[in-house]
């Protein structure tokens, strides 16, 4: 049975990897189902004299996230652990946090510059400035959401109580509106 690899967001067979030089790269497989496997690693020129380093970003959007870093390019592809502009998905049934989504962004944060091209999974070409009011929004909201859970407000209290009504109109025009999003935040926050 071949494995399958998934790599810079594409599914590929072991075949294809054989043609590459991976003689300084140090790469690590991680399991995401039966016969399914997420490279991460860092390494040296692998395509086209670039740099990659693939991090594994645990319990973020999911459990499997991975963030690229181009390092020649000074251009980092972090996928759904941002969204930019947007309120995100956090798929808690995949594993995913959203204490996992702010460390993942805090880690990114600590390795960018203020020159890093962000390549986020969702919206616009972003900088360090976006990917930093992305991770304060999810900070902000954390801290409201665990007061009310903390206040023993259930579901429909806490939606009603519009947390994140000052947020709405920079982060709540994407696929989740904000009543959408508050309940995916108490359902990650919840366990």
């Amino acid at each position: 049975m071949k494995k399958v690899l998934i790599f810079l967001g594409c599914l590929v067979t072991t075949s294809v990897f054989a043609q590459q030089d991976f003689s300084k790269v140090q790469i690590q497989t991680i399991p995401v189902a039966e016969g399914v496997y997420m490279l991460a690693g860092r390494g040296g020129n692998i395509w086209n004299n670039e740099t990659l380093e693939v991090v594994h970003s645990k319990s973020a959007h999911t459990d499997g996230d991975a963030v690229i870093y181009f390092k020649t390019a000074n251009v980092v592809h972090v996928g759904d652990l941002f969204f930019n502009g947007i309120y995100p998905f956090i798929d808690a049934g995949s594993g995913g946090s959203l204490e996992g989504v702010i460390a993942g962004a805090d880690e990114v944060l600590g390795r960018i510059d203020d020159n890093t091209k962000v390549i986020p999974g969702h919206g616009p070409l972003g900088n360090k400035a976006d990917l930093r009011a992305y991770r304060d929004m999810l900070a902000t909201v954390q801290a409201r959401m665990a007061k009310l859970i903390n206040e023993g407000k259930n579901i429909d209290e806490i939606v009603a109580a519009k947390p994140t009504a000052d947020l709405d109109s920079k982060w709540g025009g994407g696929f989740l509106k904000p009543d959408a999003w508050v309940k995916i935040v108490f359902s990650v926050m919840e366990k």
